[in-house]
C-alpha cells in the first residue's frame, strides 16, 4: 500500500472533472520541489533515512513520485520518457526533472528536495488552465475557462487531508481485495 494523498482527497473527482475541462490538453507542468528539513544534516556527512538510496528514498521516489503519479493520473502513460537528475558523489538523486511525450503534448515534471519551488503546476488545455499549488495534495487549485476563474479547492486542514486516506485504508482493512 502507498499513502498518496491526492489519490483520496474529498475532492479528487472536481480535480479530474477539471482536468477534462479544460479540452484538448496542450501543455503540462508538474512541480514539486521542497528543501527537507534533514538537507543539512546529509550535507555534514550523516547518514539520513531520507537520502538513503539503499531504502529507495532518493528524491524521485520520495518527490518526484508526486508529480509522475498526477501526470500519469490525469494522462496515462506517455509514448516516451526522457529524464534527468542531480545526484550527489554517493548516486543519491537530489533533484531531476522528466519529460513526458503524449504525442501531442509534453508533460514536464521537476522535483527536488533540496530548494524550495513556488511556481507550482499547471495544466494547459484549448479551454484554459489548471493551476494546482500544491500537487501532493491537490490544494489551492484554480480553473480560469475563458475569462472566468474558478477556485476549485483551497488551503486544506491536515484532518481533511488524512481523513480520505485513513477511510480507505480502514475500508481495507474491513475487506481486502
Amino acid at each position: 500500500l502507498e499513502a498518496m494523498i491526492p489519490r483520496h482527497v474529498a475532492h479528487y473527482q472536481a480535480i479530474k472533472s477539471a482536468v477534462e475541462a479544460l479540452g484538448n490538453i496542450k501543455m503540462a507542468r508538474l512541480d514539486f520541489c521542497q528543501r527537507s528539513s534533514r538537507y543539512d544534516q546529509y550535507l555534514a556527512g550523516e547518514k539520513v533515512n531520507i537520502f538513503d538510496m539503499s531504502l529507495c528514498a532518493g528524491t524521485l521516489m520520495d518527490i518526484g513520485v508526486y508529480c509522475v503519479s498526477a501526470a500519469l493520473d490525469f494522462f496515462g502513460m506517455p509514448k516516451s520518457i526522457t529524464a534527468t537528475a542531480n545526484t550527489d558523489k554517493d548516486g543519491t538523486d537530489l533533484s531531476g526533472s522528466v519529460v513526458l511525450d503524449y504525442g501531442n503534448f509534453p508533460a514536464v515534471l521537476t522535483y527536488s528536495k533540496v530548494c524550495n519551488g513556488g511556481i507550482g503546476s499547471e495544466i494547459i488545455g484549448e479551454n484554459g488552465s489548471l493551476k494546482i499549488a500544491r500537487i501532493s495534495q491537490y490544494a489551492d487549485v484554480t480553473l480560469t475557462i475563458g475569462s472566468q476563474t474558478q477556485k476549485i479547492v483551497g488551503e486544506l486542514t491536515k484532518a481533511e487531508l488524512m481523513r480520505g486516506e485513513a477511510g480507505r485504508f480502514a475500508d481495507y482493512i474491513r475487506e481486502p481485495q
